[in-house]
């Protein structure tokens, strides 16, 4: 699990706090990653940006959504099918 770190700083967790820890640490990341596309966008505005090419794994990314939108879904009619 991601993170694996919480478990030594504040005791051992239950496998739904860890769930919801490891909600807040995607989340995070996801949150960063918006940040540095708003800085990215910024630099190619003043047309001091290079493109780097990278392959990304749309399965994970796709998995990484899905966790992250369980919850607000659970108590609603919609719902994410994944294969």
């Amino acid at each position: 699990m991601q993170v694996r770190f919480i478990n030594n700083f504040a005791g051992p967790l239950n496998e739904k706090q860890m769930k919801y820890a490891n909600n807040i640490f995607i989340s995070g990341k996801h949150l960063l990653g918006i940040i540095n596309d708003m800085l990215d966008l910024s630099k190619a505005e003043a047309e001091k940006m290079e493109l780097q090419y990278e392959e990304v794994s749309v399965p994970l990314i796709v998995k990484e959504i899905a966790e992250v939108m369980r919850p607000s879904l659970s108590a609603s009619v919609a719902s994410i099918l994944k294969d």
